[in-house]
């Protein structure tokens, strides 16, 4: 899941670009796009 991530950084994803995802639940993804 980290690679995706990686990914998507490296393409330009910003911290809002996670903040304005949705979460599936139950995974670690919660915690990355719920960093407050």
């Amino acid at each position: 899941m980290l690679q995706g991530f990686a990914v998507a950084i490296r393409m330009g994803a910003t911290k809002r670009d996670f903040d304005d995802t949705v979460a599936l639940h139950p995974t670690s993804a919660e915690e990355l796009v719920t960093m407050r």
